[in-house]
């Protein structure tokens, strides 16, 4: 078992060990329909605290060759479906938390040169029978191996977004983009390649080498989205179990819509059930200067904007001309965008509306609108 190729089952039994834990093992009957397709690259972004990582360490315990995970998943709601023996613990797996990486480097390259470093280590540790030509990259190296051995790589890639998310060079990005789409597409040695963070991909001409993945943003629809963030029945299972209110919990942490599902957020939802008790859990300074940096733009009246939300009110907003870039905002519906990226705005599908959510977001706005008058 490796870091990067074929971690083991830990993280995930961590999950399953917590006190709370929600079943989203349906997403793997729906990642096990996509494998060796034309539809094998999947990108979910949700904002921080919507469960993501919980998600990539199940699919990680589930694929991954180097564990026997069957103890596991037998009694969650994957093992009903027929493509569960299939295809568990059958992949030789890739899983990589792109903000770590980013962490523990200097710039770009030096994090790229890394990434392809201590895989390529692993492959050699992993399957020494095989000569590998470094020289060549490690997408060459992926090659090498899925033809002697006939196995292809389920790549995880967690935090995709984290370069995207820094005020970087033009040519930084472009270079993380490309090695990601060298990496990838068209690649027979991809079983596939799901993909997580907070932005969707970014749409200017650069990022279209990315064109081959399917997105599931907070502004899209598609099945997918059940399994990322709990939903209303989800949510009043557990107060039923844990003794809380359910309206309560409606009104402090409940509001996104999701192709007309709602869903509450659940890092403030698990932290109510653990004391008891509902209040604002997103208190800490970073969120409301993070909220205070946007409001203060004031595109096009955008505070009065945030003024008719607090009163009650939704606003029509234009997502689709969102670069996805959280450094060069353009205009009102820009930052609109944004703030749904972010969790701090609910949007409406239907009717193409955004709204402050719910009372711990409505908290943060007003707090904020405060400090800038």
């Amino acid at each position: 078992m490796g870091i990067y190729l074929n971690p083991n089952n830990d993280r995930f039994r961590q999950a399953l060990n917590s006190e709370i834990y929600v079943d989203k093992s349906g997403l793997i009957s729906v990642t096990n329909r996509k494998l060796s397709t034309e539809q094998k690259y999947i990108c979910v972004t949700r904002p921080s605290g919507f469960g993501k990582t919980v998600n990539m360490n199940m699919l990680a315990a589930y694929y991954s060759r180097e564990c026997d995970s069957r103890e596991i998943f037998d009694n969650l709601s994957i093992s009903k479906d027929e493509s569960y023996l299939r295809h568990l613990n059958q992949y030789d797996v890739i899983y990589v938390n792109m903000q770590e990486l980013q962490n523990n480097s200097n710039g770009i390259e030096e994090m790229l040169c890394l990434l392809e470093h201590f895989v390529m280590k692993e492959l050699e540790n992993y399957y020494p029978e095989i000569t590998y030509d470094k020289d060549f990259g490690l997408s060459y190296c992926l090659s090498t191996v899925y033809h002697e051995t006939d196995r292809p790589f389920v790549f995880l890639i967690d935090d995709w977004d984290c370069v995207m998310r820094e005020r970087r060079e033009k040519e930084e990005y472009k270079r993380y983009l490309y090695f990601l789409t060298g990496l990838l597409k068209d690649q027979d040695y991809v079983a596939l390649a799901y993909m997580t963070g907070i932005l969707p991909i970014n749409k200017t001409a650069d990022a279209l080498s990315l064109d081959m993945f399917d997105e599931y943003p907070m502004c899209g629809y598609g099945k997918i989205q059940l399994f990322t963030g709990f939903t209303q029945m989800e949510t009043e299972a557990l107060c039923r179990n844990f003794g809380l209110n359910a309206s309560e919990m409606k009104a402090w942490y409940g509001g996104y819509d999701f192709d007309g599902t709602e869903f509450y957020f659940p890092k403030s939802v698990v932290c109510s059930i653990v004391e008891q008790k509902c209040k604002n859990y997103r208190k800490g300074l970073k969120p409301y200067e993070l909220l205070t940096s946007y409001i203060s733009l004031d595109f096009d009246g955008l505070r009065s904007t945030f003024e008719k939300m607090l009163a009650g009110q939704e606003e029509t907003v234009e997502t689709r001309t969102f670069l996805n870039d959280m450094a060069n905002l353009k205009n009102k519906d820009n930052v609109l965008t944004l703030l749904i990226y972010l969790g701090f705005l609910g949007y409406h599908q239907e009717r193409k509306t955004v709204y402050i959510p719910n009372k711990e977001i409505y908290e943060m706005f007003a707090a904020c609108m405060r400090n800038i008058y």
